[in-house]
């Protein structure tokens, strides 16, 4: 493993599974040839921070990264190889496990001679086809240098999120929809129409409209985006904006505040239970609401435990 500077890392390689395990992707996966032991003579990083074309780069899966993909779009993943013999290897790439139909790679260099002692820089090139609709997939680089085999994998998810599998896509421009999301893990989207979206717009709207007070704060879009990144939530999306008469009161008369999104948090324990946060073309909102969790929460339980 390479550290942001580039130099090898303390990560012990893992030693010979010979098929893709979700649990070690974050880890080189090393198959040795017949009769030999020990460390293999090349080992690989993907360097994320310096890959270009991708929508984004995640982190909230365990192990391996997400590197979010547009539809017909293409996308540059540099990969660093470094020598650990005390002799010259030649190295090639020799496949690419779970590429989705819809997306094309290619390597420059494809091949190449690696001297002792050496470090040196592929490029990896992903094409998108056009309305890609495959969820987030686990994909594993292999390259092969005298007999051993090296891989590295991550995951290849979609540029509007990574819903799971038979989740409808009808999101329109002025479609209304909520997303549930597992701290860790993916998130659901619901739509109109869909069951349980009735209930949930009924109840994200009671937190809005039982806001008692603002606190004193706000977050940056970083910090937001780290947090629902980190946190589990309901996330509701008006598209079009709403207004909701709240409890805040101001000069004895109730409060109406302009809503485009909520994002109530369920489990974040360094912020106060009742936090709710909206977003509006006139900027975010943290506010304080009367209205307790329990009910959203078991609305969504059956959802996040299948996340």
């Amino acid at each position: 493993m390479y550290t942001s500077e580039g130099e090898p890392g303390n990560a012990a390689p893992v030693p010979t599974p010979p098929t893709f395990q979700p649990d070690i992707l974050d880890k080189p996966i090393i198959n040795a040839p017949a009769g030999k032991e020990g460390a293999p003579p090349f080992l690989f990083e993907f360097d994320t921070g310096n890959s270009s074309g991708f929508e984004e780069i995640r982190t909230d899966r365990p192990g391996a990264p997400t590197l979010i993909l547009g539809s017909n779009a293409s996308a540059t993943l540099p990969i660093i190889v470094s020598s650990e013999a005390d002799t010259g290897v030649g190295i090639r790439l020799i496949r690419t496990d779970g590429l989705p139909d819809d997306v094309c790679v290619s390597y420059v260099p494809d091949s190449f001679t690696l001297r002792m002692g050496e470090k040196t820089r592929l490029m990896m090139h992903l094409t998108a086809l056009d309305n890609r609709t495959l969820p987030a997939e686990a994909i594993v680089v292999w390259m092969e240098g005298a007999g051993w085999e090296v891989g590295r994998g991550f995951f290849l998810g979609l540029d509007h999120g990574e819903a799971l599998p038979g989740m409808p896509d009808n999101s329109g421009e002025d479609t209304p929809y909520i997303e549930i999301h597992r701290a860790g893990g993916l998130s659901i989207f619901l739509y109109p129409g869909d069951r349980g979206y009735p209930a949930l717009k009924a109840e994200c709207s009671e937190q809005i409209q039982c806001i008692s007070a603002r606190y004193q704060t706000a977050f940056s879009p970083a910090e937001l985006k780290a947090m629902k990144q980190n946190g589990t939530y309901v996330a509701m999306n008006f598209q079009v904006s709403t207004t909701f008469e709240t409890g805040y009161i101001v000069d004895g008369s109730p409060k109406v505040v302009t809503v485009n999104e909520v994002i109530i948090f369920l489990d974040l324990e360094s912020y106060p239970e009742t936090m709710i946060i909206t977003r509006a073309d006139d900027g975010p909102g943290v506010w304080d609401t009367s209205r307790d969790r329990k009910e959203l929460r078991d609305l969504v339980t059956p959802d996040v435990h299948g996340l």
